[in-house]
């Protein structure tokens, strides 16, 4: 291969404590084993390379960089049947090329005239072995230096994993002039050494917003030119890492958003990108990654242009440090990344087989989570006008995100939401002057006691339920889930909720209590019916959104003002010579 040509996309392999899903990287018959990278056939045997992670984009990658040809090289052993499959629209699937190969063995191919995605497929003549099978483009990439940021707090052994890995990845692949790790400790809790390319600071907690930010501040300091905010368990096959290296060095105006897929169902898609348009909507979400038809539908609507209120996760944002222009904004969680990608003029991509795995969100969900995402909500719709129609719009977003907890029982959760809200209102500076969200974690804190995670083994027959039929769907909406019925504590009955559905509204409709496991099942809290609490919640909140109505001008003034105060690098640059907790 040409030394100054690119390679975009090598063999993804299934990793034990990352993902490693084989319906998401291949097909495969008996007769092929796995030695670390070699992948050995027996005579006879298939290997099917349509999958997730392992489908070749050129479509894309012609898009986004402009090649006009790939080379396949694969590099090994033996004598195939080489198969290269073409996938287009509404799922037509062709074979671009058929031929009898011996490795090693390389084909070049120009890019396609319409929209295609290609997928290799292998049939052993013989016993053989693949070491290496890459996609590469004549493309001379352009020098880039990459910081991969993360933020950790407290969580020493996922980090010094993370940093073992990342550290033999760039080993490799022999990127250590490309790559340099940056690790903001807000915990100030790890130990480990510093080398040439690892730098470890210790932070105060300012949650990913001040972790990001510190990291993003010091990658500038040292010259990189692009930077990637990761989190600690660097939850992403190597081969993410290597895509978007490879992507930004061919681009380098782009800013790459990865994937996320839920460790609970790792076959189906999370968000491959984001929205925030009054609220936040997650692209192509459930999106079934075991099957190629859908994953070719998913990649093709992916190259469509992004709206203004697309998104990256901070899971995996990969983006050029020169284009930064706002700093994040100190929500301390939740938030910061929208507000963030809203606030910069980014070229946003997704970038086929760019993924995170993550745990479920819903095990997250808090009273004190609750409070940040209503807070996160409100503060886009002040400080991006674009977001959010009118301030009516806004108000009757924070009503609905409280009734929804008020349906649910969830009435801690629904004081923490009132807080918020209250604070928007009455504390416009709140973020700026409290970026470690001392003030705001306190009250949060003093609020709820029932819905807190207490030991209890999960009943070994508890299943998801069925949804409710209409008649119960439709009854329970015009009694708000029994408040406006008498005596609903003597007739509903209480239910179990299973770990899957704990965070929708429906699982506890028509019941008057209800106990909710997590999703390992050893932790549960209960919730019940209270008409008392209903009203009064019920009234207050009127009260809130009658005073945000009214004053909606001069808030978003003041939350404006804070915003761009706090957004730039003074304002950071002075937090972070504050004395440490």
């Amino acid at each position: 291969m040409p030394s100054r040509s690119t390679v975009l996309q090598r063999l993804a392999l299934p990793e034990a404590g990352i993902l490693d899903q084989e319906p998401l990287f291949w097909k495969r018959t008996h007769g092929i084993r796995r030695d670390g990278d070699v992948l050995h056939f027996a005579a006879g045997s298939d290997l099917d390379l349509g999958a997730y992670l392992n489908v070749f984009h050129p479509t894309q990658w012609q898009t986004h960089t402009g090649a006009q040809e790939f080379t396949l090289d694969l590099n090994g052993q033996g004598r195939f049947i080489l198969s290269i499959r073409a996938h287009g629209p509404n799922a037509a699937i062709s074979v671009r090329q058929e031929m009898e190969v011996t490795l090693p063995f390389r084909l070049t191919l120009p890019a396609p005239q319409e929209p295609e995605l290609w997928s290799l497929a292998l049939h052993a003549l013989e016993r053989g072995q693949i070491t290496a099978c890459d996609w590469s483009t004549p493309l001379a990439p352009k020098p880039i230096k990459l910081a991969l940021c993360i933020t950790t707090y407290r969580r020493e052994a996922e980090v010094a994993r993370t940093i073992a890995r990342l550290q033999d990845l760039i080993i490799k692949h022999d990127l250590s002039e490309q790559f340099t790790l940056i690790v903001i400790d807000n915990g100030q809790s790890l130990t480990l050494p510093e080398t040439p390319k690892t730098t470890v600071i210790a932070n105060r907690n300012l949650g990913g917003s001040g972790g990001f930010a510190r990291g993003l501040l010091h990658a500038r300091d040292i010259g990189a030119s692009h930077c990637l905010f990761m989190d600690d368990d660097a939850s992403c096959p190597s081969e993410s890492l290597l895509r978007t290296f490879a992507l930004l060095s061919l681009a380098p105006d782009t800013a790459v958003c990865g994937a996320m897929i839920g460790a609970a169902h790792p076959n189906l898609m999370w968000e491959n990108g984001a929205v925030f348009e009054g609220r936040c909507r997650p692209q192509f979400s459930g999106t079934n990654l075991a099957r190629i038809e859908d994953v070719t539908d998913m990649e093709f609507s992916a190259l469509r242009p992004k709206s203004a209120g697309h998104y990256g996760g901070w899971w995996f944002f990969a983006f050029p440090a020169g284009k930064v222009e706002t700093l994040p904004y100190p929500f301390f969680v939740r938030g910061d990344d929208i507000s963030f990608s809203l606030a910069n003029t980014f070229h946003q991509i997704t970038l086929g087989g760019v993924v995170s795995i993550q745990e479920d969100f819903s095990d997250k969900e808090s009273p004190l989570t609750q409070y940040l995402d209503l807070r996160n909500h409100l503060s886009q719709y002040l400080v991006h006008p674009s977001t959010c129609p009118s301030r009516l719009g806004a108000a009757g977003f924070a009503l609905r995100f409280i009734g929804r907890s008020l349906l649910r029982m969830h009435y801690e959760t629904c004081e923490a939401l009132l807080l918020a809200w209250s604070h928007m209102i009455e504390t416009p500076d709140l973020f700026e002057t409290d970026p470690e969200a001392t003030q705001a974690r306190a009250e949060v804190a003093a609020l709820y006691k029932t819905e807190r995670w207490s030991e209890d083994r999960m009943p070994s027959g508890l299943l998801p339920p069925k949804r409710n039929p209409l008649w119960k769907q439709i009854l329970s909406r015009l009694t708000l889930n029994g408040h406006l019925v008498p005596f609903w504590t003597n007739i509903a009955p209480k239910t179990a909720v299973h770990p899957n559905v704990r965070a929708q509204v429906w699982p506890v409709m028509m019941t008057s209590g209800a106990r909710l496991y997590d999703r390992s099942g050893t932790r549960a809290y209960t919730v019940t019916h209270s008409k008392r609490r209903f009203f009064a919640i019920s009234l207050r909140a009127l009260a809130l959104a009658l005073r945000w109505t009214l004053a909606y001008p001069s808030i978003r003034a003041k939350h404006r003002a804070s915003y761009a105060r706090a957004t730039q690098e003074p304002y950071w640059r002075g937090e972070f010579e504050k004395p440490l907790n």
